[in-house]
């Protein structure tokens, strides 16, 4: 079919906007979040409708990323 559009995907982000309209902003000073497999729509997808997210994976087994995140998350406290 010649033309034809997946209209999936814009629907999905229609659907995530909508769920992040919905949802509370995040309160003042809770802006760093651990994330599991079950709340990774609402907190990382559809917040993301709502303010810049950042995402870091890490490992507990690398110093680097320890000092990492604790650096980021000093940042964003500081910065709001």
């Amino acid at each position: 079919m010649a033309g034809a559009v997946e209209l999936a995907a814009v629907k999905a982000r229609s659907d995530a906007a909508a769920r992040a309209a919905e949802a509370p902003a995040p309160a003042a000073g809770h802006y760093v979040l651990d994330v599991t497999e079950a709340s990774f729509q609402a907190e990382v997808l559809d917040r993301s409708f709502q303010v810049p997210v950042l995402l870091s994976l890490w490992s507990a087994r690398s110093a680097a990323s320890d000092q990492l995140n604790a650096t980021l998350e000093q940042l964003t406290t500081q910065q709001g």
